[in-house]
């Protein structure tokens, strides 16, 4: 006879615990519900397209003035494999965003695992291509500005997400959740009112 273990899915909601129901959200409904008075809507940056999230954090970060591009940034290339410089004036705040995303995701990193993700492939004339790694300055810089900013602490294997950097990131989210379910409620009632009339006509004509 063994005693066999229940599962997170076979306990009670009230008994599941934050962090396992936290681990579970996506395989479920995408968002976790606790049912013991806590949050009932625990919107994180997996619910949203990160294309959305980068961009709005991006918007924040540079109104926000805690970030700013060094003055060698208006010339400087993201990598050896690049060949020219970024055309959008705002690519220090994109990169910021998609830098603090990644902690987020894949945190602790450092500067290393960050050249590693922000590389590509270099090209040079007919010879075979090979990969490079990102700029190191760039990858640097912008975790020494995101920590300066509170958003990053620095650990012994690299930059890790604080407790204001994760809420900062999971406030975006929520708002961004909140657009998209907002656009798509109106869209939703056109449909209702045609198959409402669809069904008076059906009932009108037999």
């Amino acid at each position: 006879f063994f005693f066999k273990q229940k599962t997170a899915y076979e306990i009670l909601s009230g008994l599941v615990g934050s962090e396992m129901c936290i681990r579970d959200r996506r395989r479920v409904h995408g968002v976790c519900s606790l049912s013991f008075g806590g949050l009932k809507d625990l919107t994180t940056v997996y619910d949203v397209p990160p294309h959305d999230l980068i961009a709005a954090v991006a918007q924040e970060l540079k109104a926000a003035g805690k970030v700013q591009p060094p003055e060698w940034a208006e010339f400087a290339k993201t990598g050896v494999n690049r060949e020219m410089p970024p055309t959008n004036p705002d690519w220090w705040f994109v990169r910021c965003a998609s830098v603090l995303r990644r902690i987020y995701i894949d945190g602790p990193v450092g500067v290393s695992r960050l050249r590693s993700f922000y590389g590509g492939k270099h090209r040079k004339g007919v010879a075979t291509g090979f990969f490079c790694k990102g700029s190191g300055s760039v990858a640097r810089e912008s975790l020494q500005q995101l920590e300066k900013a509170g958003y990053v602490k620095k650990l012994k294997k690299g930059r890790q997400m604080t407790p204001e950097g994760q809420a900062y990131l999971d406030g975006v989210a929520h708002k961004i959740r909140s657009q998209m379910q907002g656009s798509a409620a109106p869209a939703a009632e056109p449909a209702a009112d045609s198959a409402q009339s669809l069904g008076e006509e059906r009932k009108k004509y037999g």
